[in-house]
C-alpha cells in the first residue's frame, strides 16, 4: 500500500526567546488539526534551522515521519534529515521551501517567518495554513547564545 506525501512546512522562532513547552504545546496542537484536515496522507516535515523547526524534526523523529531541512549553508545541520542548502544566507531558501509544501504551520517568529506565511498564501491560496502566537519568555529567562567566532 502507498502512501500520498503531504509535505508540511514548519517556521517559527527560531532564537531561545520563547518557552520551548509551549512552542511544542502549539505546534504539536497545529499539527493535530492538519491531520484531521488531510486524512490518510503521509506527513513529512519541510523546516529550516532553530527552535521551532528542530521541535519539529524531533516530533517527526518521535513519529517515524521523514524530514527535510531546507536552509542556506549558514544553518546548523540536523543528522538525521535530509538537507537541501540553497543560497548563500538567511532567506535565500524561502522561494524553493514554499514550492516544496503543501500547507504551512507558523509558531510565533520574526520577519522571515512572517513573510514566508504571507508569501505562501499568495503562491497557494487554497492550502492549509495554521497560525499561532506564542509569548516571548521574560527578558530574565532568556538563554544568551554568544555568536560564533569567525
Amino acid at each position: 500500500m502507498t502512501f500520498q506525501l503531504y509535505h508540511l512546512g514548519i517556521v517559527g522562532t527560531s532564537k531561545n526567546l520563547i518557552s520551548k513547552l509551549n512552542a511544542r504545546k502549539e505546534l504539536i496542537s497545529a499539527i493535530e488539526e492538519v491531520k484531521k484536515q488531510i486524512g490518510d496522507k503521509e506527513i513529512v516535515i519541510v523546516s529550516g534551522g532553530g527552535l521551532v523547526p528542530y521541535i519539529a524534526f524531533d516530533y517527526a523523529k518521535d513519529n517515524d515521519w521523514k524530514s527535510i531541512q531546507v536552509v542556506c549553508p549558514r544553518v546548523g545541520c540536523r543528522e538525521e534529515v535530509k538537507r537541501i542548502e540553497i543560497g548563500n544566507t538567511f532567506g535565500d531558501e524561502s522561494e524553493t521551501f514554499l514550492k516544496m509544501i503543501d500547507g504551512l504551520i507558523r509558531i510565533g517568529g520574526g520577519p522571515q517567518s512572517h513573510n514566508e506565511m504571507y508569501q505562501f498564501k499568495i503562491l497557494k491560496p487554497n492550502a492549509i495554513v495554521i497560525e499561532k502566537e506564542v509569548p516571548l519568555l521574560p527578558t530574565s529567562n532568556r538563554k544568551y547564545i554568544p555568536p560564533k567566532k569567525k
